[in-house]
């Protein structure tokens, strides 16, 4: 495994998403064409020969098949579904997990670089933060935002076949979906505000423990251990306050997303 992406400040986050994908090309590819089939292709397949099912119940046949045949057809794609499914779980860990590897690589071989008395940028916690979460929280975007692929495709096809059917009542469905993002726009900043001091907040603790645990001999003979306890106790209570603000304000944010697309 070599480094590829390499630091600039001024690059733009798209050129690193794009570094990381060029790491492992062809499975990337792969994870988006799998994401693609199952959220995008068999679903659609799945209600186009169930109207057509339907259809065949009311006399507007549009496909020329026996009942038979579409049963046939649905067993098909739902063993077609499973099978993509089972390849999407091995290409989406293993491209997750291999990104996540990537990177806690290229933070390590910059921290070993940098000179000895300035190794590490902030503090001790922090750097276990970044190697951490920071550093889980990027592969999973990476793995993650291919899901748009087939999500916009599901959308694409989905519009086009009931604009084709009714146009007002589906642009009163899309309507929960101008809300969803406009709500997105919106929270974004505060979202942004409440996970940065989330990750502030760990990255104290962390760094806590690290010099608790080297100062153990100073601390016994200063005989502050209660002091020690104190300050480790407010910095969890700190901890805990921040995640849950970031916690409840994200899941009330995908309660609106998903309520608003029920609801459509």
């Amino acid at each position: 495994m070599t480094a590829q992406p390499t630091k600039a400040p001024d690059m733009p986050v798209w050129r690193y998403v794009l570094a990381l994908a060029r790491f492992r090309p062809w499975q990337y590819l792969a994870l988006a064409v799998l994401e693609t089939l199952f959220f995008g292709v068999f679903p659609q397949l799945t209600g186009l020969i169930i109207r057509a099912y339907f259809d065949t119940l009311t006399g507007d046949v549009q496909l020329e098949l026996n009942i038979w045949a579409l049963i046939v057809l649905l067993i098909v794609i739902a063993v077609g579904r499973a099978m993509a499914i089972f390849a999407d779980v091995a290409v989406y860990f293993s491209f997750r997990y291999t990104i996540a590897a990537l990177l806690r690589v290229n933070l390590f071989e910059y921290i070993m670089n940098r000179p000895g008395a300035r190794a590490l940028p902030s503090s001790p916690g922090e750097a276990i933060s970044r190697f951490r979460e920071d550093v889980d929280e990027i592969a999973f975007f990476m793995a993650e935002s291919l899901i748009l692929l087939g999500f916009g495709f599901f959308t694409v096809v989905a519009a086009i076949v009931m604009l084709r059917i009714d146009v007002f009542i589906t642009l009163v469905v899309f309507i929960p979906l101008i809300v969803v993002i406009v709500l997105a726009n919106l929270a974004k900043d505060r979202l942004q505000k409440y996970r940065e001091h989330s990750r502030a907040a760990t990255g104290r603790v962390t760094g806590f423990l690290g010099e608790m645990f080297g100062s153990v001999q100073a601390i016994k003979v200063a005989t502050a251990e209660d002091r020690v306890i104190e300050r480790f106790n407010d910095l969890n209570k700190e901890r805990t306050l921040s995640a849950l603000k970031d916690q409840l304000f994200s899941e009330l944010l995908n309660s609106i997303y998903r309520n608003s697309a029920n609801i459509g």
